[in-house]
């Protein structure tokens, strides 16, 4: 479970997660945007580093499809396991 800030949309050059939409499903990555203006998206798991333009991304829901839409930033997270 994902509890997420939908009012939370600007990515900083901090490192947070936030919840994205990206072709109809929903992701979760830890993003930070470069000095540069890019954004570089990781997922926890080791996997490489994406970086994308900063004018990849939308706070607008109803923008092109092609953008990435950012939902909101996590501002918590409970993990769920199972008994053993």
């Amino acid at each position: 479970v994902v509890l997420y800030n939908p009012g939370i949309k600007w990515i900083s050059t901090g490192s947070d997660v936030y919840v994205f939409r990206v072709q109809g499903r929903y992701v979760l990555r830890r993003a930070t945007r470069t000095l540069r203006g890019e954004v570089v998206l990781s997922s926890e798991n080791n996997s490489p580093q994406e970086s994308f333009r900063g004018e990849d991304f939308t706070s607008e829901p109803n923008q092109e499809t092609g953008l990435i839409y950012v939902v909101g930033r996590v501002v918590a997270r409970i993990i769920s396991r199972g008994n053993s």
